[in-house]
């Protein structure tokens, strides 16, 4: 797809601010863009939602990121945006939890639990230190 890369974006193309709802074609993401207008005859507030597809030629984009996107010929059906750039990155939206080395954390669902015995003996001694102080008041 080498026709992709010769994509050039205006000065004057309209640029929107949004946040990263998918990212899981290749190449592709959804943005959504939250607004508040004012409704003409009532003059309440009302929140409308924009999804936009994204050309993300080098896969910059995550879940949750804010970005900025330009429009630009149409690229697909659905795609006429492109990623100019990443505003910010999403912090604890991580699906693997990795340590300081770069090694992947252990998962907690499988990490050994105490034995049940060990606890037992534990609330036994507890609760003999107890019946010890009641009797001897």
């Amino acid at each position: 797809m080498s026709h992709l890369k010769d994509i050039k974006i205006s000065d004057k193309a309209p640029r929107r601010i949004g946040i990263v709802a998918s990212d899981k074609r290749d190449k592709s993401c959804k943005v959504t863009i939250n607004d508040l207008t004012k409704h003409r005859k009532y003059g309440k507030y009302i929140r409308r939602r924009t999804v936009l597809h994204v050309h993300d030629e080098r896969n910059e984009a995550s879940l949750g990121d804010r970005v900025e996107i330009a429009e630009c010929r149409p690229i697909s059906k659905t795609k006429s945006w492109v990623l100019v750039n990443v505003l910010k990155t999403a912090t604890g939206v991580s699906h693997t939890a990795v340590d300081e080395t770069g090694a992947e954390a252990p998962d907690v669902a499988h990490a050994p639990q105490a034995d049940e015995d060990a606890v037992d003996a534990v609330a036994a001694d507890s609760g003999s230190e107890e019946t010890t102080e009641e009797s001897q008041s």
